[in-house]
């Protein structure tokens, strides 16, 4: 439901630079009302989004759910953006085919998660 959405912003640093991940979602299950499975709750982390339906049976399942922005972490066009390329510009647009978009999401996804993230 709406009132569980919530903009997150993860702080990732690398040799003193400091690069901004968003999600666009983060979605826990709440006892009583999406499960009857009690917590704590082990995390989906999603690159880019699933249907409503998905992150509903993802919750009825008991498992919570995040959203990972994928232009936040690596842009897929030739302007190399996102936090990625903020953090390790010597790499940036040296990739042939977008893999680097790829393996930048693939970083994206790592367990940047494991301290509290800065609410928005």
């Amino acid at each position: 439901p709406e009132h569980m959405r919530t903009d997150i912003v993860v702080r990732v640093t690398h040799q003193g630079r400091e690069a901004d991940i968003k999600l666009d979602a983060l979605e826990v299950p709440v006892r009583g009302l999406d499960t009857d499975i009690k917590g704590p709750y082990p995390v989906v982390i999603v690159i880019g989004r699933l249907a409503e339906e998905q992150v509903l049976t993802l919750k009825q399942n008991g498992y919570a759910y995040i959203s990972m922005n994928t232009g936040s972490v690596y842009s897929d066009n030739r302007q190399y953006t996102g936090a990625y390329n903020e953090l390790y510009k010597k790499q940036a647009g040296e990739y042939k085919y977008d893999s680097g978009a790829l393996m930048g999401w693939a970083w994206g996804g790592k367990p940047h998660y494991r301290r509290t993230p800065k609410r928005t």
